[in-house]
């Protein structure tokens, strides 16, 4: 029996095939903001990251001089500015410095990446024809919105996630764009310490969706359970800003009137 693809499907099979070809032949370049009092676990972070990129920008919060780990021939290391410093947001200097299209990978300095980290949030962009952002960690919130610890539905990256879903925020640290599809500047983050709200807002309005991927349990590991230095001990700590951004978020989504949302939520730009 002799089967006849119809034109327009096999002009689509071509079109899927020459952007998916595309895609893999992007340099990976991967961005991660650190500071000193994580320097126990920042290498063994990098470990895991560095064989599956071509290159790391790697922001250096609260650093004199480069240390030893971050001299290496494929990172590119900043030292952080006291007069402006970035925090979190200084992973995304690479967006800055690479002018061509490349495959954006966030990290963070405490999780051991799974050595195909990079490769699956690949084939999660490819399937979506580059227009979301791809990640691990996320989280979808739930009315009434007014509390951005307890009104979510979180996807931690340690645990079993049986199919891909659609979130309305990714960790950052746990993200992968196309460049030519998504770019932010690190520098307009006012609001800091709250990164993952803000880049899912601009991405919100570029269109652009967001999906957490399947994966095993503990494909992903944290290093330290616990850290008094991270963002979440902070949020728990103080919810307030998280929440009013969150809520811009809603708006943006459209899940709540703008009437609802506090004027002082502003921080990524407009």
């Amino acid at each position: 029996m002799t089967f006849v693809f119809p034109t327009t499907t096999i002009r689509a099979w071509h079109s899927f095939f020459g952007f998916a070809a595309n895609v893999k032949s992007l340099p990976r370049v991967g961005g991660m903001a650190t500071m000193r009092s994580r320097r126990g676990c920042v290498e063994q972070a990098l470990a895991t990251i560095m064989p599956q990129i071509d290159r790391l920008h790697l922001y250096l919060d609260d650093y004199d001089e480069v240390p030893r780990f971050a001299r290496h021939e494929r990172i590119i290391a900043y030292l952080g500015d006291p007069a402006q410093r970035l925090g979190c947001a200084g992973k995304f200097l690479a967006l800055q410095n690479e002018p061509e299209p490349v495959l954006f990978a966030g990290f963070d300095d405490d999780i051991l990446y799974a050595a195909n980290h990079v490769d699956r949030l690949r084939e999660c962009l490819i399937r979506h024809r580059g227009d979301v952002l791809a990640g691990v960690h996320g989280a979808d919130f739930k009315a009434p919105y007014a509390s951005f610890v307890r009104d979510r539905k979180s996807y931690n990256f340690p645990r079993r996630l049986k199919k891909e879903v659609s979130a309305d925020i990714l960790g950052c640290g746990t993200i992968a764009f196309l460049t030519d599809r998504f770019r932010l500047d690190p520098s307009a983050f006012s609001a800091p310490g709250i990164d993952d709200i803000l880049v899912a807002t601009l991405a919100q309005r570029a269109g652009m969706g967001r999906i957490a991927i399947k994966r095993r349990t503990r494909w992903m590991k944290p290093i330290h359970l616990v850290q008094d230095d991270s963002i979440w001990a902070g949020v728990l700590r103080d919810e307030r800003q998280a929440t009013l951004y969150m809520r811009r978020l809603m708006v943006e989504m459209g899940r709540l009137p703008a009437s609802q949302l506090a004027p002082e939520a502003d921080g990524c730009g407009h």
